[in-house]
């Protein structure tokens, strides 16, 4: 095996461990808050649609925290793809939920927050990953005196 199939195998195995352990313990943030999940009350259209960001928070929680993991095991000089990916992942791991609840939903703000749900964990990882990325940046650079 080439060096560089080697990196690349390192770099695959290293996101797809991220991605994966990002998953399994926002699983168990969400048991964690189930205390405090069953005393709220959602009411109205904003309600639902806020219950879905509050569903959508421990992995979103989880994947602003795979990012910067991920950027920092890395030794890819293009660390943006790799935060790409990872985001992609979030993504498709929500996409068999959003098609269940699109064609489930009865309301459009169900069919909203079900939006809000699967994009948040992506999101909030490719938020993460370009403000640590650029962070990172600016601590590695040389000052120039």
């Amino acid at each position: 095996m080439s060096p560089v199939t080697r990196r690349t195998a390192v770099n695959l195995l290293t996101l797809l461990g991220a991605w994966w352990l990002a998953r399994y313990l926002s699983f168990w943030i969400t048991v964690a808050l189930i205390p405090i999940s069953n005393r709220l009350i959602y009411e109205g259209d904003a309600g639902v649609v806020i219950m879905h960001f509050w569903l959508a928070l421990p992995l979103a929680l989880m994947a602003a925290v795979a990012a910067p993991v991920v950027l920092l095991l890395s030794d890819m000089k293009r660390k943006g793809i790799l935060v790409a990916i990872l985001a992609g992942l979030f993504v498709y791991s929500q996409f068999s939920r959003a098609a269940h609840e699109w064609t489930t939903a009865r309301d459009t703000f169900d069919r909203l927050g079900a939006v809000i749900e699967d994009v948040t964990p992506a999101l909030a990882c490719a938020v993460a990953g370009v403000y640590w990325s650029r962070r990172g940046h600016r601590i590695r650079s040389p000052e120039k005196t």
